[in-house]
């Protein structure tokens, strides 16, 4: 790692030898394979809601890269020669205190890995107290079923096997001068405790258009009752990003995307006071804050 990228991502670097992993290589007969190899977290203490950044190196090179965290493998992103990294969410209610993630590899036919341990703090949440209309708030059975239709359409998107990365870094922000706020703000919502917020907004004028943050696929384009007009993007390896209230949608289920491609406008549809654009993130499944992922907010 060169000194640039060690400042940049904290430069806690580990070696250590990997150790026998087994079930992890397609052939169940491979050897353990000798030597070190190195690991490179930027956060050994992250906060609730923290992404985490892991780089796998090795001479000889690896041939690939696995991360397994919160009970999932996902598979880790190529970044040069004998390089493989990846991108670990700390969920805005994971437990603080020590966690185990898990890096994986194969090399000539033999099986690799090490344990990194993560210490993680909690953070302190604003609160967040506001009214909306009657009807837009959630009374009605049929409105309670609806919503748990639309929740768990989300999560099988989450939930399934994940795809190959192809996410590169920097991101690019959603919008220009993206500046996300209220992620985990505990909501009172017309006096009524309600879920934590789990994405940032930011609000703007409408018609303000929207961009892809990364290269990706897109697994839902649809109006829910939350979110309006809303679009979920698959970046592999874990990564999804998410853009509500949008006043139209500019791309389908189904449909590659390009990193800084436009996909849609700002808007208030769903459930909004005015115009703004809610953005989500879900990284290894957990609820992350946008303003912790590479290139999305200037000077971070």
């Amino acid at each position: 790692m060169t000194p640039a990228r060690r400042s940049v991502f904290g430069g806690l670097l580990l070696a250590m030898a990997f150790l026998a992993s087994p079930g992890y290589a397609a052939d169940p007969s491979a050897r353990p394979v000798d030597g070190s190899i190195a690991i490179s977290v930027d956060h050994s203490a992250p906060e609730q809601g923290a992404i985490v950044r892991v780089e796998l190196m090795g001479t000889p090179s690896p041939d690939n890269g696995v991360i397994h965290w919160k009970g999932r493998s996902w598979p880790m992103k190529g970044c040069g020669v004998g390089c493989f990294e990846a991108l670990a969410g700390i969920d805005l209610a994971e437990a603080p205190g020590r966690h185990t993630l898990t890096v994986m590899a194969s090399r000539g036919g033999g099986a690799l890995r090490a344990d990194v341990e993560i210490e993680v703090r909690e953070r302190v949440f604003p609160l967040q107290a506001f009214q909306v209309p009657k009807e837009k708030d959630v009374q009605d059975p049929a409105l309670v079923r609806r919503i748990e239709a639309e929740a768990k359409l989300f999560r099988e998107r989450y939930d399934a096997p994940p795809s190959l990365p192809s996410w590169g870094s920097p991101f690019q922000p959603p919008v220009p001068g993206f500046v996300p706020a209220h992620f985990g703000a505990r909501r009172v919502i017309n006096g009524e405790p309600r879920n934590p917020h789990t994405g940032g907004d930011m609000t703007l004028p409408a018609g303000v258009p929207v961009h892809s943050i990364a290269d990706g696929r897109v697994v839902f384009s649809g109006e829910q009752f939350f979110g309006g007009n809303e679009l979920l993007i698959d970046h592999g390896g874990g990564i999804f990003s998410m853009y509500f209230h949008l006043a139209e949608r500019a791309v389908s289920e189904g449909q590659a995307v390009r990193r800084g491609e436009r996909i849609g406008s700002v808007g208030a549809t769903g459930r909004a006071t005015g115009p703004h654009l809610h953005f989500g993130l879900r990284v290894t499944g957990a609820r992350v804050d946008p303003a912790s992922l590479p290139g999305l907010v200037e000077n971070r």
